[in-house]
């Protein structure tokens, strides 16, 4: 049984990831690399920034204002800047690739040499691990869901496609029925004479 690393190695793992993907990106595949940034956005700040900050607190800083603290909403200041830039890119064929290229090593960097080394110091080992595992887990509950949505997908299309068609074949013939049996009678004539 492969032993799930601690959230450290797993972050560092997953920022060297990252950088693969960057280069890739590069050029030319931005999705993958936007989608790879999403899932680490969803870890660090649904996971591991919050322990953090629990942690921050344990040990007596308070506020908004302490250096941990700060250091984690700069985290999530440059996730959102990051995620406006991908999403930009995304858009506009990959003009301005380089800013990326800089914003996200920018962050990598800021997050191992600052909030990891925080991290270090205020969370012990089990709980490193355990956070680890979450993180883990998380991965492969979203890596499931985006495999579920590219699968369901084309056929939640199809079916839609030929529902659509289906309620309007069913809606016409229902109209149809309708106007033969007002046309036809049942003891009424064709209808009011206009003229």
């Amino acid at each position: 049984m492969t032993r799930t690393p601690d959230a450290l190695g797993l972050l560092r793992r997953e920022h060297r990831r990252l950088e693969e993907l960057l280069a890739e990106a590069e050029a030319g595949s931005l999705a993958t690399l936007a989608g790879a940034f999403r899932d680490h956005v969803d870890a660090t700040e649904g996971i591991f920034y919050p322990a953090i900050r629990e942690a921050a607190r344990e040990h007596g800083e308070r506020g908004g204002d302490g250096p941990t603290l700060r250091l984690l909403v700069s985290g999530v200041r440059q996730h959102g800047e990051l995620i406006k830039l991908l999403d930009g890119l995304l858009v506009t064929a990959a003009t301005g690739i380089e800013e990326l290229d800089r914003q996200l090593r920018r962050h990598l960097d800021d997050e191992e040499t600052g909030v990891m080394t925080v991290a270090e110091d205020l969370l012990n080992d089990a709980t490193l691990f355990d956070l680890g595992r979450r993180m883990a887990e998380r991965g492969q509950v979203l890596g499931a869901q985006e495999e579920l949505a590219q699968t369901v997908a084309p056929a939640a299309r199809a079916w839609l496609r030929w529902g659509l068609a289906g309620t309007v074949l069913l809606g016409g013939l229902a109209m149809a029925r309708h106007l033969a049996r007002r046309g036809r009678g049942r003891g009424r004539g064709p209808g009011p004479d206009v003229s």
